[in-house]
């Protein structure tokens, strides 16, 4: 999905700056660029592979139609408890007691993760008020959970009975709504979103083995969540 994302972004900036000057302005071709700030609430049953987020875009809008790529990095979240850690019971530890109980030791985890995406919109906008647009959008694309932490005294980035956690790969969907103000060549704009991760590992906590060691409990199921941004561009 990462390739064919490349792709997109290639073919979408190939199209712009090969197409002659004439045919772009017999046509109402709108070429957009810019970065976006944001959040995503915690879909997972751990610390959140969402969290704070930056993200750019690219797309090209003809006739109101709009097709784009969009990169988005989230920072994530961590936590860790048991061995002396701050415990969850109390309230000090954002990891669930799933995590804090089942060894001596301590267990932390730290999640993040990294949309590639392709954005498919249709634009409004109104002859009284040029300004203001109106975007419902479908981004779809590959979402990769990255994982860090230790389990004891495993490593979850070395030991090789963790490997199959360190990375989750999957297809993502995420309708929503933008809004932009356009003034000239700049625009800023605000969006929301609804995030859907189906069939993607999450971690639900950790259960110990006969000789003290720990696994971790996973599941498989689609992980929602709410995502905003505010966004700052250029369009020519």
């Amino acid at each position: 999905m990462r390739r064919l994302t490349r792709l997109a972004f290639t073919m979408i900036l190939s199209a712009f700056l090969l197409e002659p000057r004439e045919s772009r302005a017999a046509l109402p071709v709108d070429i957009e660029g810019g970065g976006a700030l944001g959040y995503g609430t915690n879909p997972s049953h751990g610390p959140s592979p969402l969290g704070i987020g930056l993200g750019v875009r690219a797309g090209v809008g003809v006739r109101g139609f709009y097709v784009g790529v969009n990169l988005t990095y989230y920072f994530g979240g961590s936590g860790n408890c048991g061995g002396g850690a701050p415990d969850s019971s109390a309230g000090l530890s954002p990891l669930p007691s799933t995590y804090c109980t089942a060894l001596p030791g301590e267990v932390s985890l730290s999640q993040t993760s990294v949309l590639y995406g392709v954005d498919i919109g249709y634009t409004w906008s109104w002859p009284h008020a040029p300004f203001l647009k109106l975007r419902p959008i479908v981004e779809m694309g590959d979402a990769e959970i990255m994982r860090t932490g230790t389990i004891g005294q495993e490593d979850i980035t070395a030991a090789p009975s963790l490997a199959a956690y360190r990375s989750e790969n999957g297809f993502y969907a995420q309708p929503g709504l933008t809004v932009l103000l356009v003034a000239d060549a700049f625009l800023l704009g605000i969006d929301g979103n609804v995030l859907l991760i189906p069939g993607v590992l999450d971690i639900e906590g950790v259960n110990p083995s006969a000789d003290g060691s720990g696994n971790l409990a996973v599941s498989r199921r689609t992980l929602v969540a709410g995502t905003a941004h505010a966004q700052i561009g250029f369009r020519f």
